[in-house]
């Protein structure tokens, strides 16, 4: 073999298996949760509700906006479709990105706010509510939490947020 020709099928060999070793984003949840909830803002909360999903895996995930195969719903009673409107739809390990009822309007109340925002159909109880996640067009869902006004958050300006994002989602977990 001539030394041309072992470094092209060298080179070529190397890209395969970089291509097999190089993590690519999920379509899978892993494991993304709800990590934070603003279900009852001080005022008019119309349109101004939002949850924060957290990547806790150690892998990126893939989210699937719209409404085709393996699009990804919030579901707070109903199943709503996603839309990005900031940010990229990959949710490294560690990130987070904003599912909100109204992106003006969350906007208008966090003008510095940079990151990934995700606008969705969005109308949280103010008492207590069910939230869930779906990777499959709602057919199975994950990350839910239900939440009660007892928790915190109620009326007073703030959210409520997960403690410890790798325990589970009872009371003591939220603040």
């Amino acid at each position: 073999m001539s030394t041309e020709r072992f470094y092209k099928t060298l080179v070529i060999a190397s890209l395969i298996l970089f291509a097999f070793i190089t993590p690519a984003p999920s379509n899978a949840a892993g494991g993304v949760l709800i990590s934070e909830i603003m279900y009852d803002l001080s005022g008019s909360d119309a349109d101004r509700e939002w949850v924060e999903i957290y990547n806790a895996g150690s892998e990126s995930v893939a989210i699937i906006d719209g409404s085709g195969d393996g699009s990804w719903r919030f579901n707070d009673g109903s199943n709503h479709i996603l839309k990005l409107v900031q940010g990229s739809l990959t949710l490294a390990s560690g990130g987070v990105a904003v599912l909100v009822s109204t992106s003006t309007a969350f906007l208008a109340d966090h003008p510095g706010f940079s990151g990934t925002l995700i606008d969705t159909a969005m109308s949280l109880n103010n008492t207590s509510d069910t939230l869930k996640l779906s990777s499959d067009k709602g057919a199975t869902f994950f990350g839910e939490v239900t939440y009660q006004n007892t928790w915190g958050g109620n009326g007073d300006g703030k959210s409520l947020e997960k403690i410890d994002l790798n325990g589970n989602n009872e009371q003591s977990n939220w603040r």
